[in-house]
């Protein structure tokens, strides 16, 4: 017998398996590091932003306006307008349309976005609490600028009582859209958020959005 030959014939062997071993774990490992599938990249997705002209609407001014404003605080929103709508009946008390039927209609629409804007130039109201000489008092029909769900997806802002101030006009929509992200209203001066406690000088006299306020809605939008 030819040992010699056979002794190297076992060796080629015990090299082919030695690189195949190699071969094949080097593989797993390459597989394992390179050959997963990537994990998808988080897109951080554009808030839709629907405002809906109620009963007419508002002028052309003030509707431009308030989305020029919106789309300049939050850029990263997509706002469409849509067809004018009106209000049903029941939301109408006989002097004013009543600001919370409004945001319960306007919950019922079939409006493929996460946000719907409201905006009317008829007179809207709410029963209201106020504080008067330390006395809190029931106001059942308080005429109003806007109201929103907070946080939710509906808001409704009249010019009725704007007299035609674009500037007011436009904040006041930030005002109640910001609602909808939950944002409360903030003590800080000039701030849009601050609570008029039915006076409006909140929107007479504010002029830019505090940090803390912007950095809230900002989480809610999700960037």
């Amino acid at each position: 017998m030819d040992w010699p030959f056979f002794t190297k014939k076992i060796k080629l062997m015990k090299n082919i398996f030695y690189f195949l071993f190699l071969f094949i774990v080097t593989t797993f490992i390459f597989l394992k590091v390179y050959g997963r599938p990537l994990l998808p990249t988080t897109v951080n997705k554009k808030t839709t932003i629907c405002v809906i002209p109620l009963n007419g609407g508002v002028s052309k001014t003030q509707l431009d306006s308030s989305i020029n404003y919106l789309q300049n605080t939050f850029p990263n929103t997509i706002i469409t307008v849509g067809e004018n709508i009106k209000l049903p009946k029941n939301c109408y008390n006989g002097r004013r349309y009543r600001a919370d039927s409004i945001l319960n209609f306007l919950n019922t629409l079939d409006i493929d976005s996460d946000k719907i804007i409201g905006l009317t130039s008829k007179d809207i109201s709410v029963t209201r609490h106020l504080i008067k000489n330390g006395k809190k008092v029931t106001y059942p029909d308080f005429g109003i600028f806007g109201l929103a769900t907070c946080p939710g997806k509906v808001c409704v802002i009249s010019s009725y009582r704007l007299n035609k101030n674009i500037d007011m006009f436009a904040k006041t929509v930030v005002h109640e859209f910001m609602h909808t992200l939950g944002v409360g209203h903030c003590e800080h001066n000039f701030c849009i958020m601050q609570d008029g406690k039915g006076s409006g000088k909140n929107m007479k006299e504010s002029n830019t959005i505090h940090h803390d306020c912007l950095r809230q809605a900002n989480y809610s939008l999700n960037y």
